[in-house]
């Protein structure tokens, strides 16, 4: 995701902290983000590690805007920390789907998609978080 960022002309500092980030990795990647603008997270399995998650919610409290890109599916959106401020549902993790969000996320293309599954809370799975349909379009 930062190699296509940076194709899309951005100044992106990259920090590989992978799907179960120890604490040392995640402090790095907190000192990284308070020096930053904005901040970009790819995500893959939130449900499936704790360390991702205590990652995202560390990142939120430096105050930085934090924005996720789900490269897995849109299921990483129940277990997000409040505080997220978007989250962008890529669907893989190919070059092709990189580069797509990426341009999303530039502003250079638009997103389309609506979700064909629903999302339900992850602390409470019988209420619907976003419901089958669910997008955003700018247009």
């Amino acid at each position: 995701l930062a190699r296509a960022l940076e194709a899309e002309g951005f100044r992106v500092t990259r920090r590989t902290t992978g799907p179960a980030p120890d604490a040392a990795t995640r402090d790095a990647a907190v000192a990284a983000a308070r020096r930053a603008h904005t901040v970009v997270v790819a995500t893959y399995g939130l449900d499936t590690d704790p360390g991702q998650r205590a990652l995202l919610t560390a990142l939120v409290a430096t105050g930085v805007p934090v924005v996720a890109v789900a490269l897995r599916n849109p299921y990483d959106a129940a277990h997000l920390p409040d505080g997220v401020r978007a989250l962008l549902a890529a669907y893989g993790w190919s070059d092709v789907e990189v580069r797509a969000a990426a341009r999303v996320l530039t502003g250079r293309a638009q997103p389309h998609g609506r979700l064909p599954v629903p999302v339900t809370r992850a602390d409470a799975p019988e209420r619907t978080l976003y419901a089958v349909g669910r997008g955003l379009s700018y247009g």
